[in-house]
């Protein structure tokens, strides 16, 4: 009898024990799209910050504000403007792979399946410009389009009805973006109206999964001149964002500029110049009439006459270049010269110690 109860109380046992679910391989592909998830977050994190930057850089531009300097770092390039803003751009680094699907239970191998579901490229907010005003754009694959409000109208990059648009990436895995600062999302779709799958899905059990979605940097290469800035962004998109030259008044001579009875022009180039730049000039010794005639940002005249019955010998004029940050002064020095001495106050063709031209 006692034999007979351990025997049925070890048939109960057994039954129990195989009626137990492993629930592992669900937990591990749990644990696995969270993972990835992770990864994504965190992408898109870096995404978020570069459409920041972009929309900082146009904002820059808009007020035409040039580039002070540009220093390179190990994640990018920051550009410094002239009124003391940056911009920070960022290299395009690769998002997170997605993992391989899960392996098949011990036992008999089996044919090997098909391979797992790619996760498709992340998609890239650019920027287009449309009748001197940038608008937002939105990449899908080999697609480009305007983003737009739920009215169809064009998203401006800034300006009072500046939008900033965020990515992100909901439960089922899918790229979201919203326009009303994190409130809310809505699906992002392709040209066809399908929504942007972010994680690759798994293979069933045999099968390898491909890597999910790439998350390169909006912007592809930062190059420069003396002049500008030259970027290109991931879409093609070119940018060029002129640098700021070095604030300068030159003329052709300074010293000893022959006067004699007609008046001399003297010309003189600017460069850093703005709206705001102003040149002015006065007699800081000797008896001479000076006037400044503008021509442009970038160029324009002093005259000097002696006074009738003057001499020019060791007479000086004091030009001033001035906006509202800087001042720069150039001293302008004469002498007397002949009837015949050129009108731009040169002697290059003149023989002083001769007194005569040289044909």
């Amino acid at each position: 009898m006692k034999t007979r109860i351990w025997l049925f109380m070890l048939l109960i046992a057994l039954g129990i024990t195989a009626c137990e679910y492993d629930d592992s391989a669900l937990k591990a592909d749990v644990d696995d799209l969270n993972d990835r998830l992770t990864a994504l977050e965190t992408q898109v994190d870096r995404m978020n910050a570069d459409i920041v930057s972009l929309q900082d850089l146009i904002q820059q531009i808009d007020q035409q504000i040039c580039i002070a300097s540009v220093e390179e770092t190990a994640d990018g390039y920051i550009l410094r403007f002239t009124d003391g803003n940056t911009v920070t751009l960022r290299h395009g680094k690769d998002g997170a792979d997605g993992t391989d699907g899960k392996d098949g239970a011990d036992g008999t191998p089996g044919a090997s399946g098909n391979d797992g579901t790619d996760g498709k490229d992340a998609p890239v907010i650019g920027i287009a410009r449309e009748k001197g005003i940038y608008y937002w754009t939105l990449t899908a694959g080999d697609q480009t389009s305007w983003l737009t409000d739920e009215a169809g109208n064009k998203l401006p990059v800034t300006g009072t009805a500046g939008i900033t648009p965020m990515l992100g990436i909901d439960k089922e895995g899918y790229w979201t973006v919203s326009y009303d600062g994190g409130t809310t999302y809505t699906q992002l779709t392709d040209t066809e109206g399908h929504p942007v799958q972010a994680v690759g899905k798994d293979g069933k059990p045999g099968e390898s999964g491909n890597p999910g979605a790439t998350g390169d940097s909006f912007f592809q290469s930062v190059t420069q001149d003396s002049e500008k800035v030259i970027l290109v962004l991931s879409d093609g998109t070119i940018i060029q964002i002129p640098k700021a030259q070095p604030f300068a008044i030159t003329f052709r001579q300074t010293e000893n500029i022959l006067l004699g009875k007609e008046v001399v022009s003297l010309t003189y180039t600017l460069t850093g110049a703005d709206a705001d730049t102003q040149v002015k000039a006065f007699v800081s010794k000797g008896d001479l009439t000076v006037t400044v005639n503008p021509v442009s940002l970038s160029e324009g005249t002093v005259s000097v006459q002696r006074n009738a019955g003057a001499s020019a010998e060791g007479s000086e004029v004091i030009v001033l270049l001035f906006n509202k940050e800087k001042t720069i002064t150039t001293l302008l020095t004469f002498a007397d010269a002949p009837d015949q001495a050129n009108t731009d106050g040169s002697a290059e063709d003149y023989k002083v110690e001769e007194g005569v031209w040289d044909n």
